[in-house]
């Protein structure tokens, strides 16, 4: 005969878990308890990648390359650029041009105006530069910045027949030669002052500095009334705010066409300019004197912010550090096309110099923090000593501990019988 099955458990247990969800409390934990434990499986978890700065595809299988920790190394002066008969003049905005081997910048001797001249790299050293004369004038030339396919030359003047006070102008190459600079003309140039021009690496966007929304026109047709040398630059501005603006064109030999200022780098209490573009168009380096450091006086220092995703979204821009920035004035910053080179100008002894700085791989190492140690080394022979008598008292009390008691019995004992005896 079969054995019919046992199915009082089966049953006991669904009696169970039947009460158990008819409990008001208990059923609402645990549909709240289901519901979070959904909610963590669902929301986004941080995945972290390394892809390319300038926004392209990232690379098969970079997550698990070897990465490279790159810091700027504290800069050192050009001097070998210096004319040996201009030793004690001034030098602005450098720019690279043929690769990294050529060098531009704008020199200004004592009273006289600011011209451009070019250095070129021989044998790993810098050659006294020389005068480019088809770009001077009788005015002032400054910032001239070759494009990266070296066939446009971009610089500022206040040379007559301009719009404003300082305009941008354009140089072609010809001949072996640059050509005689043009006005680029509007929207770019304006009835205010246009600094530091700085082409893109498609020559499709040129930035600029300028204070065409803050200052009077008036002001800036009046050229230098305020006698500063350096008014053609951000140096000294304090009564006027620069921006950094961008112009757009559809292609190199197009007019250009629409302005916009940078709403994501500039701000309404600084200024910023000097701008200058990585050669892979990711990063925007510029001067601003925005506050940085507490208790130092107001003064340029080098920035740069990510523009991969464009210039609407540029990232916060972030300062280049000590090694760059210091209580003094740094601006104009350009890159050498391979990223690891940085020259800028910098106000060093009551001149204006151009100095330079590469970038250099660093490892962390970890040492041992001995300044306890240290601060205690003079008296640490004493205070060991002191140790030791200390310990030899506490053995001697804690061996001998056995003696005072009987001596304190003894003691005890010896008193007792005086007073029975006494009584």
């Amino acid at each position: 005969m079969k054995k019919r099955p046992d199915t009082s458990n089966t049953a006991d247990a669904a009696q169970a878990w039947f009460t158990f969800w008819r409990r008001p409390k208990l059923s609402v934990l645990a549909a709240v308890v289901v519901v979070l434990a959904f909610v963590v499986w669902v929301v986004p978890r941080p995945r972290y990648a390394v892809v390319p700065v300038d926004g392209s595809s990232p690379w098969a299988g970079s997550d698990e390359w070897q990465q490279r920790r790159i810091v700027w190394q504290p800069s050192f002066e050009l001097s070998s650029i210096v004319p040996p008969d201009r030793a004690n003049a001034s030098l602005i905005a450098p720019r690279f041009g043929d690769g990294g081997t050529t060098l531009y910048f704008s020199l200004r001797s004592d009273g006289g105006q600011a011209d451009i001249f070019r250095s070129r790299l021989t044998h790993g050293e810098w050659a006294a530069a020389e005068p480019v004369t088809s770009l001077n004038s009788a005015s002032d030339d400054i910032g001239a910045v070759p494009s990266a396919d070296g066939r446009q030359l971009f610089l500022y003047s206040n040379r007559p027949g301009g719009i404003g006070g300082f305009d941008v102008y354009v140089s072609k190459w010809q001949d072996g030669d640059w050509s005689l600079p043009a006005n680029v003309g509007s929207p770019v140039n304006s009835t205010a002052d246009e600094y530091d021009p700085a082409i893109s690496p498609d020559g499709r966007s040129l930035y600029f500095a300028s204070n065409r929304d803050r200052a009077a026109a008036a002001s800036a047709m009046a050229g230098d009334a305020t006698g500063d040398v350096w008014s053609g630059s951000l140096r000294h501005r304090e009564s006027e705010t620069f921006d950094v603006y961008v112009g757009v064109r559809d292609d190199i030999d197009e007019p250009w066409t629409s302005i916009a200022a940078l709403d994501a780098i500039n701000r309404p209490d600084s200024n910023e300019g000097a701008p200058f573009v990585s050669s892979n168009g990711a990063f925007l380096y510029f001067a601003s004197d925005r506050t940085v450091r507490a208790g130092e006086e107001r003064n340029l220092d080098l920035f740069r912010s990510n523009i991969a995703e464009g210039t609407a979204s540029a990232a916060v821009p972030e300062n280049l550090g000590p090694g760059i920035n210091t209580s003094d004035h740094e601006t104009e910053p350009a890159l050498s096309a391979e990223g690891f080179t940085l020259v800028f100008s910098a106000h060093r002894d009551g001149h204006e110099r151009l100095f330079l700085s590469r970038a250099g791989e660093i490892r962390y190492e970890t040492a041992w923090n001995t300044s306890n140690l240290d601060a205690i080394s003079g008296i640490w022979v004493q205070a060991l000593l002191f140790t030791l008598v200390v310990l030899v008292m506490a053995a001697l009390c804690f061996a001998a501990r056995g003696r005072f008691s009987q001596a304190a019995a003894s003691v005890q004992f010896f008193a007792g019988s005086l007073v029975i005896h006494v009584l």
